[in-house]
């Protein structure tokens, strides 16, 4: 399969509705049925294959957008794989690599990886990420006034 050649479905509005309802156990609207199904389509194709050849270059440390889409698809939770909050957050990773290497950023990275686990985990997240960034602002300013 050609992903450039693809008609992916966007991870976006009915699909991730959908996503949730399901998990919530719930029922879809027709629309949701329609855009969950696109999804799950290439979760099965993916699934049925016996040998699966991936054919792709490295961009800037990673891999190409299409193919970042295409896992993105087909890497569902509870349906593909369970998550966990104590799972590595490659974004981390990935972001401090760009962000110091190329672009000769100093970083204060604030993680929310708990905002997938509930609105109640999401709101100490905000609470937790809030904190953060005052607790960087006041360090700036401390810094500012030292100049």
């Amino acid at each position: 399969m050609d992903l450039w050649d693809v008609e992916l479905p966007h991870m976006n509005g009915d699909i991730l509705d959908a996503k949730y309802i399901i998990f919530s156990g719930q029922e879809l609207t027709a629309q949701q049925q329609a855009s969950w199904f696109a999804l799950t389509e290439h979760i099965d194709r993916f699934a049925a294959a016996d040998l699966v050849i991936i054919a792709a270059p490295t961009w800037n440390w990673g891999i190409p957008y299409v193919l970042k889409h295409y896992i993105d698809v087909v890497t569902q939770p509870q349906l593909t794989f369970n998550w966990t909050p104590e799972d590595e957050d490659f974004v981390i990773k990935y972001l401090k690599l760009w962000l110091t290497t190329c672009m000769g950023c100093e970083l204060k990275m604030i993680n929310m990886t708990l905002s997938a686990a509930g609105e109640e985990e999401l709101q100490k997240s905000y609470v937790q990420a809030n904190e953060k960034i005052d607790e960087i602002c006041n360090l700036m300013n401390s810094v500012e006034a030292l100049i």
